[in-house]
């Protein structure tokens, strides 16, 4: 087991999606999905960024931890 070194994750500059006043961010195990607030919790849907885009999304850069780019996402693996 690794231990924590204090350190903080390393960011990197990444898309996300801004509509209105709400940002969308990548999935944490699928880069090419988009999820808003309170997911997974609250809130289960999740959006290409051709659905975004097509309701007025805004892409927006962020500084955020690394994301896989592949993985399943369903109800049992929110």
């Amino acid at each position: 087991m690794k231990r924590n070194t204090g350190e903080a994750a390393p960011c990197v500059a990444q898309t996300a999606y801004k509509l209105k006043d709400v940002t969308y961010l990548p999935h944490y195990r699928n880069c090419h999905l988009y999820v808003g607030p309170g997911y997974p919790k609250l809130n289960r849907t999740t959006y290409s960024a051709a659905e975004l885009v097509l309701a007025g999304a805004a892409a927006v850069h962020e500084m955020l931890w690394n994301r896989a780019n592949h993985g399943i996402i369903n109800e049992v693996n929110p």
